[in-house]
Order: C-alpha cells, then structure tokens, then sequence
C-alpha cells in the first residue's frame, strides 16, 4: 500500500474510526496488499495522513497486534505478521516453536502488574497475588522474633540446598493431611513455586521436544520455555479443565515428555477437575508412561467446598511430578515453595537443584516451620476464605450490573481468579486495556495466556480478574470503571 490516504474512512460517527482503520489494513494484508515483514507507518504519522487523533491509530495497531496480524516493536516499529494470514486461509500450521520470547512478554507484563498495584489511583485486578490487607502480619512478626532469638545469626547464614530439615518434615506432615505419605527427604525446597516449576521444565525438556500445556495456560510457564527451542502443544480444555479424551491422539501424533496442568481451580479460568476425570487422565499418563506436572498452588483457597485430591494423591503408577507453596495463601514475599517428584526423577531434579535454584532464604523458612507448628495456618485459612467468599460475589455482582449484553464470566469455586469475556464483537481486551488505564483500573488480558496468541486470536476478548485483591466496595468501583473502559473503546461514550 503506497497511499495510505486512500484509506476509506466514513467520518459520520456511525462506526468508531479506529475500528474502520483496523478493518482496512487487516484487509490489505490477508489481500497481500501489505506482505510479511512491511513495516507499518509511524502511528504519529499514519494520524497526521489520515487527519485523525494518534490515540485512534493506536488502537488500531493494538486491535491488529490483538489478532494476530501486525507485531509491534518499541524503537523499531510495527510489521506484518509473516504468519498474519495463514490462520485466515485455512493453512494447516505446526505448534508454535518458543525459540524467542515476545515482546510484550508475561514476564514484562507482570511486573507492570505488580507496579500499577501499587499505584493509588489504579484499582488493579491484575496481580496474581492473594489480598495484601488479610495477609497475617502480627502472627508472622512473632514467628520472625522467635527464630531470631532462638537461632541467632545462624538464620542469617546459607541454608541446606534441599531446605531447612524441620520444615521439610512439617511439609511432609501437611502433605499426608492431603491425602500423601511422603518422607521429608522426597521434597525439595524451592524459591517460589515458580522456580519449581521451571525447575522441572529446564531439566526434562530439552530443544526439540513436546510439552501439552493447557489452553489458556498460567502465562509465565511459557515464558519459562521462550528461548529454550522445546514446541508447545496446547490441550483442549473445557469448564472442568483438560480434556481427557483429546490427549490420545495428541500423545500419538506429538510424543510429549510431559504435561502441564493445574487441575484445581486453574489459571487463569478458575476451572477444577472433578474427580472423575482425574482417573480418567491418571490412566492415560501410566498408558503412555506420560509424566503431568502438577500446580496444586491454589489447592488450600477453595470456598464452596474442598476440591478433589490431588493428582499426586491419586496417582498409582508414580507419573505425577508434584508442586505446591505458600505464595498464594500465605507469604507471597517469602517465596517459599517445594517439589514432590517420583522416584526416578528424584535424583536428576536434586542434582539440577544444586546448581539452577538458589534455596529460599533460611530465615524465613525457619519462621515459617515455627508458624506452621503453632497451628496458625488453618485459622488463617478459615478467615481467608470467608473474606474471599465475600470478595467473589461482590465481582460477581458488580459483573452482572456492570457488563455489556454478550459479556460472560466464571463462577470460581476457588483460587484467585474470574475468567471475563467481552463481547466478541467489540473491542478486544488489549484495546480495552489501554483505556482502562486511563478509567483507573487494570486487568491482565487474556490473551498472553494462549500458546497459540501469536498466531490467532485466542484469548483476545478475554480478561483475567483476581477477586481477592479489594474488599467489596472497592470492587464494585473498579468494575464500573472496567465497563466505562469498555464503553469508551466500543466508541460509546
């Protein structure tokens, strides 16, 4: 396209002026009017071309991003997707290979999560953090002064690789409260659940092979794989999580090392397998001697009712790596996490720990084995989930009144978040996310969270809203600025 002012644009405000550009460009391209790899107009300029604000040419180029069509680069500029049209023309594509991360990463995306948290004027349902204002400071202090006084400088020390003995063994007492006869000396204690996972991740794949993960999935497990040349399959997953009957064929055709799942109340949809089809998925792994990597770490914040046992629990034939922590109910600066993994891969995990894992810090593993043996945990738990409860319906409310006809949402029986849908025919939820910022509320959009995003529109409409984070008023007023955002990217205000 060399006359960019050919556009054709209906001004009488019938149709947001945004949308017409996204429409005119994502035409050029699927028409080859603009190959893969064009470099698109500055937005600046494109705007001054078409006598339009920069912020509608913005928008455009984020709804394009959004599907799949344009990538944009910070001091580069934005290109055609040389893949943009593939999807469109029916092509059969090969999973993606994550040889080199995005650049707007999870990881990226996370800690601008993290900032506008602490912003005074965002009220942010982005983190994936449990609520700052119920975490039990007074009972945490008196564990902290405990140990420093009992233990002295030695807390201030490097601790053993594999984790402070009595903590292992309170864990280990935990775990059998769950349904699992562990010995302390199976765990392997980690910085964060996080690290465990990408533990196991970088010590059993290697470039070339297959991993199932779910669609979506938690956002930074891919990040965890960009660069390191393994190629994601994703899983077909419903309202009860993976799909059990879809992984035969799967199994057959990609030969995984592994599988990736949180199968109790998942991230980011909330989903949790009902017990049936934890069976029915256990079979499959000793079938195919298939490992799953188990993410329990959302297993102690249930809130209707408690979840099914664990994989791990259930699991007759040793297939299930087991990972769990304290992050999210607990002490989420402490970044206390562990793995339980079968017994064939217990030595490799240990061995990689030594030299891939810096061990959580001593002082606060000792604090939390004290906290942990003064029977606090659990009344911390019961206070958690009733203000929890509380904090769901009021999201859930405020949804219901808030949100645009064609907008859905889940109902979580527990864990940290509501699954959003917008309406598909509107706005995605990138476009909406850079108004909502300007509205005072964020959330973490969707589509990050699709293996596939890169190459389609999964998860475009989507957004992931942690409930717990505000008590209900607060709530209630993010929501309605989230439908004001909507509103305004929709071109209705």
């Amino acid at each position: 396209m060399d006359d960019w002012t050919t556009l054709p644009l209906e001004r009488s405000g019938r149709r947001p002026l945004y949308q017409q550009i996204k429409e005119a460009v994502a035409a050029a391209i699927e028409a080859g009017s603009l190959p893969p790899l064009t470099r698109l107009p500055p937005t600046r300029a494109l705007a001054h071309q078409l006598g339009v604000d920069r912020v509608t040419v913005v928008t455009a180029y984020n709804e394009l991003a959004a599907e799949g069509y344009i990538s944009a680069h910070v001091g580069r500029g934005s290109f055609v997707l040389d893949r943009a049209t593939a999807g469109r023309e029916g092509l059969a594509s090969p999973p993606p290979s994550l040889r080199a991360p995005a650049d707007w990463t999870a990881h990226n995306l996370n800690r601008e999560m993290m900032r506008l948290a602490r912003r005074p004027d965002i009220i942010s349902f982005a983190p994936g953090m449990p609520a700052t204002d119920l975490l039990p400071v007074d009972a945490y202090r008196l564990a902290l002064n405990t140990v420093l006084r009992r233990d002295g400088p030695e807390v201030l020390q490097y601790g053993l690789i594999e984790g402070y003995p009595p903590l292992l063994a309170a864990i280990a007492t935990e775990l059998a409260g769950m349904g699992m006869r562990v010995e302390p000396d199976q765990l392997l204690i980690t910085s964060g659940t996080e690290q465990a996972l990408a533990l196991v991740l970088r010590t059993l794949l290697h470039p070339g092979d297959t991993v199932l993960i779910e669609q979506p999935t938690y956002a930074l497990v891919l990040d965890v794989l960009a660069g390191t040349g393994v190629v994601i399959q994703p899983v077909p997953c419903d309202e009860n999580g993976v799909i059990p009957e879809a992984l035969p064929d799967l199994i057959a055709r990609c030969r995984p090392r592994l599988l990736y799942l949180t199968p109790t109340f998942q991230n980011p949809t909330g989903a949790c397998m009902p017990l049936a089809r934890r069976h029915h998925l256990l079979a499959l792994a000793a079938e195919h001697d298939l490992f799953l990597l188990e993410d329990d770490v959302y297993a102690h914040l249930w809130l209707d009712a408690p979840p099914p046992p664990s994989l791990r629990a259930l699991d007759p034939s040793d297939h299930v790596i087991y990972t769990n922590g304290y992050s999210k109910c607990l002490l989420p600066g402490a970044r206390i996490g562990y793995l339980l993994a079968p017994a064939r891969l217990h030595g490799l995990l240990a061995a990689a720990h030594q030299t891939l894992d810096i061990s959580a810090s001593e002082l606060h593993q000792r604090a939390l084995e004290t906290y942990l043996g003064e029977g606090r945990f659990a009344s911390h738990l019961t206070r958690l989930r009733g203000a929890y409860r509380q904090r769901r319906q009021a999201m859930l409310e405020a949804l219901a009144e808030e949100m645009p006809a064609g907008a859905t949402w889940t109902r979580p029986g527990g864990g940290l978040y509501c699954w959003l849908q917008l309406p598909v025919d509107g706005p995605s939820a990138t476009t909406v996310y850079v108004h909502a910022l300007d509205t005072g509320v964020a959330f973490a959009p969707g589509r990050l969270s699709f293996p596939l995003a890169a190459m389609g529109t999964g998860g475009s409409h989507h957004a992931r809203l942690n409930f717990t984070l505000h008590p209900p008023t607060v709530t209630a007023a993010g929501i309605h600025r989230l439908a004001r955002a909507w509103r305004q990217a929709a071109g209705e205000t």
